[in-house]
């Protein structure tokens, strides 16, 4: 039987989350739907689910759809607050490229008792949906954790986690984003972390260019916005990238080789403080449309692991019409002398620890 026939369809990052069948392990949340094999964008996809799956069986425990049938390639995200986690938050988005969606808060328990049907909306995408999870983060000091959110209109949101209420608002017209942003102290003298957020200039899959803004994590508004040749889903990253003391961006960026045609993709560090930018590690061959770096330590000095497809384009999905997708990838590992994990704030997809939430 085809997974389709089955039932199954894009899994998403998933979240552990404490033993639900009694077997001494921890089990899955996690997100099943969309269907990015149907071709036309406009077209309705299979409902999203949301799963908890036994982590020694693969069993399905608990299983329910969303309540707006929309289709999903978001993962979901817990605010694990409190003793009792049937009462934790669980956060997710619906939609897609080119069909609206949401982005909901429901408890952990209404997916324990298979009903998503009492989530609360907290953003509404008309034409395109929330593909980029949220990021957990405190931005007004009361305590709370608060959501920061990027829909593909290219907006990022943040959200007051105690009234559901808009905090501020960020949009770039034309443009449209897959990724999260990356959370750092990059700007000001305040205790409000700020965001680097990466766009893309066009509509899917036709991208122009990539551009970035650094913002203001008290207000959403632009400090400086940078533009590259390229466009990547990859998610940019944080730290002290040149232990000067203050937080740094890293970025995945697709371009092109200077005096050639050739396409490479190259990591590039803003440094915002010193207003400058740093290439780090050498240039693979290829675009990168979908790898997010990762900043680790192999062997006491840091490391960054990065990868690209086998691309001859810088545009979406890296060939030209009628050319069959590439399947070769290339991986690196560069040091980072110097680098301690102290210093990263931001380090892998969905943050060092992989579970969205930034700690200061």
């Amino acid at each position: 039987m085809s997974h389709k026939k089955a039932g199954w369809f894009n899994f998403s990052n998933a979240q552990l989350i404490p033993d639900q069948d009694h077997d001494g392990l921890d089990d899955l949340l996690i997100a099943n739907g969309g269907d990015a094999t149907i071709g036309n964008v406009l077209t309705p996809r299979p409902v999203e689910r949301l799963l908890i799956l036994s982590s020694r069986s693969g069993a399905i425990l608990h299983d329910a759809p969303v309540s707006d049938g929309k289709e999903t390639y978001c993962s979901p995200v817990l605010v694990r607050e409190g003793q009792d986690p049937a009462k934790w938050l669980l956060l997710f988005g619906t939609g897609g490229e080119a069909i609206g969606g949401h982005f909901y808060k429901a408890t952990l328990g209404d997916l324990l008792k298979n009903d998503l049907s009492k989530a609360i909306i907290l953003v509404t995408e008309t034409s395109k949906g929330v593909v980029a999870p949220a990021l957990i983060v405190d931005l007004n000091a009361d305590n709370t954790p608060d959501y920061v959110i990027s829909t593909v209109a290219a907006r990022t949101l943040a959200i007051d986690g105690k009234t559901n209420q808009l905090l501020w608002g960020f949009q770039h017209p034309d443009a449209e984003t897959y990724s999260m942003p990356a959370v750092g102290y990059f700007t000001g003298n305040d205790n409000v972390p700020d965001f680097f957020v990466c766009y893309a200039i066009g509509t899917y899959p036709a991208y122009e260019r990539g551009i970035q803004f650094l913002l203001d994590g008290a207000t959403g508004k632009v400090v400086d916005q940078f533009e590259s040749s390229g466009f990547s889903y990859a998610s940019p990253l944080s730290a002290d990238l040149n232990d000067d003391g203050h937080d740094d961006a890293l970025v995945s960026v697709n371009a092109t080789r200077k005096g050639s045609k050739e396409v490479i993709n190259q990591l590039v560090g803003y440094d915002f403080h010193n207003k400058e930018q740093l290439i780090v590690g050498d240039a693979l061959p290829g675009a990168n449309f979908a790898i997010t770096p990762c900043l680790t330590d192999f062997d006491g000095d840091g490391d960054v692991l990065y990868g690209s497809l086998a691309a001859s384009t810088l545009r979406y999905p890296g060939v030209l019409a009628g050319q069959s997708l590439p399947r070769q990838t290339s991986l690196a590992r560069h040091e980072l002398r110097g680098l301690s994990l102290e210093a990263v704030r931001w380090g892998a997809y969905m943050g060092t620890t992989g579970n969205a939430v930034f700690k200061p």
